[in-house]
């Protein structure tokens, strides 16, 4: 569920796993609040913490280790 793409310091496709405080914030890619850990605008008492889950993922890394896109494959 928390599962992300990256390249790590050689170039190799990765896939991580949040399971600390980040997993915590909920998506929304056009009202984010939150972009690395850092307030992107100020946020209000009671204010859900929002964050782009795009921005933590690496286009074509899910295929270049041949899991796929699930997104597209309609699952």
């Amino acid at each position: 569920m928390w599962a992300y793409t990256y390249e790590d310091e050689d170039g190799d496709a990765m896939v991580g796993l949040d399971l600390d405080h980040n997993s915590l914030l909920n998506d929304s890619e056009d009202d984010f609040n939150v972009i690395e850990e850092l307030a992107a605008r100020d946020i209000k008492e009671g204010e859900e913490l929002l964050c782009s889950y795009k921005s933590f993922e690496k286009e074509g890394l899910w295929e270049s280790l041949g899991l796929g896109n699930w997104e597209r494959e309609g699952r």
